[in-house]
């Protein structure tokens, strides 16, 4: 993993649709008592889960891909208000953000990020490391920012302050 000025700097999969960027994001339904800490956690490990056993026949290649996620530290980072520009009303939505960390001695393979393509869709997906804004959605820069606080890693820091304490 790189460093600048000796922190990590986190690496994400980004989705690519019609020139622009974005966190992979779902509209997931889930039982009214879910809770945003375990339960949430459980519908995306499940939906991770269904998506790699769908996309891959290789049974090798999807018990490896289950390791993989089994091992990984899954985090909650945020719960809240997420400004969503592309709504058609400029509203908001209410969202959870997860952190998907690989563990070192399972970690992702490349084709793991297909899970978070839709289908039929022209959309690329790919690992980028991000310490600085990227030029994707402006929400979902804030939420780069809050992935890289929780994760202690480094973040643009001048922009990092400036968004994370004007809206904490």
């Amino acid at each position: 993993h790189e460093t600048f000025e000796s922190l990590p700097i986190i690496q994400v999969g980004l989705l690519r649709n019609n020139q622009q960027l974005c966190l992979p994001w779902y509209l997931t339904d889930h039982r009214e008592d879910c809770d945003f800490q375990d339960c949430s956690a459980n519908v995306i490990r499940g939906f991770i889960q269904r998506r790699l056993t769908n996309l891959f026949e290789d049974k090798h290649q999807v018990q490896s891909m289950l390791i993989s996620l089994k091992t990984a530290s899954v985090s909650i980072v945020y719960t809240g208000y997420i400004t969503d520009h592309l709504n058609a009303d400029h509203a908001w939505i209410e969202g959870v953000l997860f952190n998907i960390h690989e563990n070192e001695e399972h970690p992702f393979q490349e084709e793991f990020l297909q899970v978070f393509l839709e289908a039929e869709t022209m959309e690329q997906v790919f690992w980028m490391n991000v310490g600085r804004l990227t030029g994707i959605r402006s929400s979902h820069d804030e939420l780069l920012a809050r992935i890289a606080l929780h994760r202690g890693a480094f973040y643009s820091e001048a922009l990092a302050k400036r968004q994370l304490y004007q809206i904490s």
